[in-house]
């Protein structure tokens, strides 16, 4: 392990088709985590009228231009704007990306020691494409 520190800080993200989980070692022996519905929104079509990380537990994820909003309270936001995304490139949308950054932006560490991905068995030869994902 790392010499020096007094903890690895592991993080463990699932982007199901239902909800979302992170799960993050804290300063404590024991882990926390946070769950959220897996849906995401354009921040452009919400209007940004949220101010996530203000009003909201969301935070906002620019992916390729564009803004998603995702968190525990997505949903309540502008619920008729919500959706879910399912299909065979699922993994390589945008929309998921967008999911598994704010995941990663959720938690409270700011260097992770080790990551563990939750990914469809089907989908192991995409390995090497959503490391660069988070890289």
């Amino acid at each position: 392990m790392f010499e020096g520190k007094a903890r690895d800080q592991v993080v463990s993200v699932e982007v199901g088709y239902g909800t979302t989980t992170v799960v993050f070692s804290s300063s404590s022996s024991y882990c926390n985590s946070i769950t959220y519905p897996s849906v995401n929104q354009s921040f452009e079509l919400a209007g940004g009228l949220l101010k996530p990380g203000k009003d909201t537990r969301n935070v906002v994820v620019t992916i390729e231009n564009d803004q998603y909003e995702v968190g525990p309270n997505v949903d309540i936001a502008t619920p008729t704007l919500s959706h879910r995304n399912l299909n065979d490139s699922y993994i390589s949308s945008e929309q998921y990306r967008a999911l598994l950054i704010g995941a990663l932006m959720l938690q409270p560490n700011s260097d992770i020691d080790f990551l563990a991905l939750g990914l469809p068995v089907n989908r192991t030869n995409l390995q090497d494409k959503l490391i660069s994902t988070i890289e």
